[in-house]
């Protein structure tokens, strides 16, 4: 049977259309089947935050503000009632504005041949995607189906109607939310939800079976953590035993008290989106909600690929664009190329924001021991702190005998933009001095490293009698 398609791509998510146009422009056969699923996520399930992030922050026009029913905030405790309708509605005109050079006609005029409809792999006589009405032979396939939030194994919640984060999308959902909401989960956009419903105007309570963020240094996660209960959200660690619906609200058991909730919302892990396509047949595996998969992004189908939020509890499209890049070479050359997301910055929809990249202080003396050194401060005082709301700013370095940089951790106003520098530093394993040399602009998040560098400074000549009595002497010479 003939070869039809370098790559068939399944899935119409983001991912999906990334790859398609990347593959198409490399000059590959590509085609993208629709395969229509309701309720998953993909890689710009993030966007959404992102953009109400920065309503609730004033950092749009007036008018626009205004336009969708927005005061000014004058505190962290100022809720605000906006319109749902128009809001969603410009959230969603900015996502298709930002896509739209994916969209599926622009695809087409690219090469990519856009196949309607949805189907299912059939292994024999050989692999191949079967729809209705055709069937597609490729030399590798792209899963790009998104993901679904998945329910957490507690007792009562099978018996219950509750919400998730892709729900909360919806105008009609978010215009009749209840006062009183719990949120259940303990990833960033979780947190960044719970922020943003509680400035919403609606009372938050937080939960997760284990301390905020596990996976972001601990020094900033208790600094966020300490500014969401300034802003009035409830937050427990407790785990849940059991959940139950009554006429007018919801009982969550926890393990050492139970509490009583007008709304649940489920933000906890998310699995792969595979229904109906055969894969089980295939030899692909789900292992606590993760799909098995080897460093080339491959399954357990030398010939099946994979890249976004089928593969990740949280994604965004420049993970995407690496593990496309990834896929890509593989697939021209040989699959000795892994995904590797060390220098891919990670930045969360909270105010501050929180961006992060490279390992935190836990890992790195847990892999090298005696030979980490740790940077840090507060940048409270700095002119671009002391101009938000918040006021709360930090920045903190994870270094290799006292050079090579292993992580950066930034929270302030600012920070996503910094980060950036601090993935590049990483990713060409620059070292601390490199950057230590630069000179920032005043005014801005960037000012805080020169802060920093000065501390360390301070620090290292009050510990250095020799060079204390150096500098001495060069000034009794010059005199």
């Amino acid at each position: 049977m003939a070869i039809d398609y370098d790559l068939v791509i399944i899935g119409d998510t983001l991912e999906g259309r990334m790859a398609a146009l990347k593959f198409a422009q490399c000059k590959a056969r590509v085609a993208l089947v629709q395969q229509p699923a309701s309720d998953r996520v993909d890689c710009a399930e993030g966007l959404f935050l992102q953009g109400l992030k920065q309503v609730l922050a004033d950092r749009l026009d007036p008018e626009l503000l205004s336009a969708l029913g927005i005061i000014s905030q004058q505190s962290v405790n100022s809720c605000i009632q906006p319109d749902y309708e128009a809001l969603c509605a410009w959230l969603t005109n900015r996502r298709e504005s930002n896509e739209e050079a994916l969209s599926l006609p622009l695809l087409a005029i690219a090469g990519v041949d856009v196949v309607l409809g949805s189907g299912e792999f059939v292994r024999l006589p050989h692999l191949q995607f079967v729809l209705p009405n055709r069937k597609l032979r490729s030399r590798f396939y792209l899963l790009a189906t998104g993901a679904v939030y998945c329910r957490p194994a507690i007792p009562g919640l099978a018996e219950i109607d509750y919400l998730t984060p892709q729900k909360l999308q919806k105008p009609q959902i978010l215009q009749a939310l209840p006062q009183a909401l719990t949120i259940v989960g303990n990833s960033l956009l979780a947190v960044a939800w719970a922020q943003l419903l509680r400035r919403l105007g609606h009372s938050v309570t937080f939960l997760s079976s284990s301390p905020l963020l596990p996976s972001i240094d601990r020094t900033l996660a208790y600094q966020l953590q300490a500014q969401l209960e300034a802003e009035g959200i409830v937050i427990s660690a407790s785990k849940i035993q059991q959940v139950s619906r009554l006429p007018d609200r919801f009982e969550i058991q926890l393990s050492d008290r139970s509490l009583e909730s007008e709304g649940l919302i489920i933000a906890a892990s998310v699995q792969p989106n595979l229904a109906g396509l055969n894969t089980e047949k295939l030899g692909l595996r789900l292992q606590q909600h993760r799909l098995d998969i080897n460093v080339h992004l491959q399954t357990a189908h030398p010939c099946i690929y994979t890249c976004g939020r089928i593969i990740q509890q949280t994604s965004s499209p420049q993970i995407v664009e690496h593990e496309i890049r990834i896929i890509l070479k593989s697939l021209l050359i040989y699959p000795l190329f892994s995904a590797n997301y060390y220098h891919i910055p990670v930045v969360s929809s909270t105010l501050p924001t929180l961006a992060t990249v490279g390992i935190t202080e836990e890992r790195a003396k847990v892999q090298f021991g005696d030979r980490v050194s740790i940077r840090q401060r507060s940048l409270s005082a700095l002119p671009k702190i002391q101009g938000t709301v918040e006021e709360l700013g930090y920045i903190k370095l994870i270094l290799l005998d006292n050079q090579q940089i292993l992580g950066a951790h930034l929270l302030g106003a600012g920070a996503e933009e910094l980060i950036g520098l601090f993935a590049l530093a990483i990713q060409q394993k620059m070292g601390w001095n490199a950057i230590a040399k630069l000179t920032f602009p005043s005014g801005t998040f960037a000012e805080g490293v020169q802060k920093l560098m000065d501390t360390y400074q301070q620090e290292q000549l009050k510990k250095s009698r020799f060079r204390q009595q150096w500098l001495e002497s060069l000034w009794l010479w010059r005199r």
